[in-house]
């Protein structure tokens, strides 16, 4: 493919077509070939394979541009694959049933881990996520997998991601391994802001070139990044870390060690930890202060931004010290897009990316040379559950079904 260092597999030139097809929609034969600098023999190979799948279908025709016969235009058959995407954290779980084209089939949302043991959740994921496929009249020949959102990141010494950090019942627990033994269905577990970042991606239909990043925030802040259309993890999935960030050196101390992180000042549970400290503000709010009620709390300062000047006050703090990271990002990876999602900017969404975007115009290296794209994400609080969706339809489907062997864990 253009811009790839060494020669694909026919595997990856097969995932790489019917991802194209995917973000352009409708497409023909010698546009694949315009876009991909593959020959046209190769792409009349590779879609005769698409087509023989059922992943891909004809129909329609280019406008004519040129003497000759129209091209036959070529898209996804949705319905040939779906998936099921689950974003697990403590207070909600949340799931989608997505086809392969990206349209939205089904979902549901249940309750959260909370305080329970990993072994009943994870019971509940596998009962539910099927419930869902069930229900829509999707059988589970059509179903790709099940992709899972959980908030963390799986290394060498956590086994398991902890959708619970207050407890140590996830310390060890091999989520992925676990819900493998309880179904038959393609299993992959993911950090939540990769999701959010390749459901943004995905079902935005970005070209694979653009350099993409989605801020995810729920009560802390993740970095989910697209590089050249694929999830950037770093060596050990430790990427996009961006909560931990030093903005104030001389800051309060942070749960990881260092002084002023970007989570002392500017996360939910900080927020909040800083308005219960104002009396007058918790009783204007109505402010609960307890772990059940940090998202609900947060919303109401969030919401009261328009009203209450204490409450803007801290929310523009917030936003000031996440633009401040961010610059240093975009800076660093020279990125041309970047998403806000998540539960965290549902009511001030506006307010961050209105600051961001003065940051970037204002301090961005970059800033000279093309602009950085801001946007509030479409998709609401199912966008790391979609993008879990996502990652399952977009990690090997071609090559498991075109008589090639199917990747490793990685969506990638």
């Amino acid at each position: 493919m253009a811009g790839n260092v060494g020669r694909p597999s026919a595997a990856e030139t097969s995932d790489a077509i019917l991802g194209l097809i995917r973000s352009m929609g409708s497409v023909s034969r010698t546009e694949l070939a315009t876009a991909t600098d593959l020959t046209g023999a190769t792409i009349t190979r590779v879609v005769r394979q698409l087509l023989d799948a059922g992943l891909i279908v004809e129909g329609g025709q280019a406008a004519r541009s040129a003497p000759g016969k129209p091209r036959t235009l070529l898209r996804i058959n949705g319905r040939a694959r779906s998936a099921v995407g689950v974003s697990l954290d403590y207070l909600r779980t949340s799931y989608v049933l997505v086809d392969l084209d990206g349209t939205l089939i089904a979902r549901q949302v249940t309750k959260g881990a909370g305080s329970r043991r990993p072994a009943e959740v994870t019971a509940q994921l596998v009962e539910e996520a099927h419930r869902l496929v069930g229900q829509a009249g999707m059988g589970d020949n059509a179903l790709r997998g099940i992709g899972v959102a959980v908030a963390g990141h799986l290394n060498v010494r956590e086994l398991a991601y902890r959708p619970n950090p207050r407890t140590h019942y996830w310390r060890q627990y091999d989520l992925e391994s676990a819900l493998r033994s309880m179904t038959s269905a393609r299993v992959l577990v993911e950090n939540d802001s990769t999701c959010a970042a390749v459901g943004d991606f995905w079902l935005g239909r970005y070209p694979e070139s653009t350099n993409f990043a989605t801020v995810y925030m729920a009560t802390g802040f993740g970095l989910g990044l697209m590089i050249d259309g694929k999830p950037y993890r770093g060596s050990s999935a430790l990427a996009g870390e961006i909560s931990h960030m030093v903005v104030d050196p001389s800051g309060r101390e942070c749960a990881c060690g260092r002084r002023g992180c970007l989570h002392t000042i500017a996360a939910a549970e900080s927020l909040v930890e800083h308005a219960l400290a104002n009396p007058d503000l918790v009783s204007r709010l109505g402010l609960k202060g307890s772990p059940r009620s940090l998202r609900a709390d947060f919303n109401r300062l969030a919401n009261a931004v328009p009203t209450d000047p204490d409450a803007a006050a801290l929310i523009r703090t917030s936003a000031e010290a996440l633009a401040s990271v961010m610059v240093s990002v975009t800076n660093l990876l020279d990125l041309e897009h970047v998403t806000l999602a998540g539960p965290g900017f549902a009511a001030a969404g506006d307010v961050y990316a209105d600051v961001l975007r003065h940051e970037f115009e204002n301090r961005a290296l970059s800033r000279g040379r093309h602009p950085i794209h801001v946007e509030l994400s479409t998709h609401g609080d199912d966008v790391a559950a979609l993008g879990a969706a996502s990652l399952v339809l977009s990690s090997g489907v071609a090559r498991s079904n075109v008589g090639h062997r199917g990747g490793g864990r990685s969506g990638g």
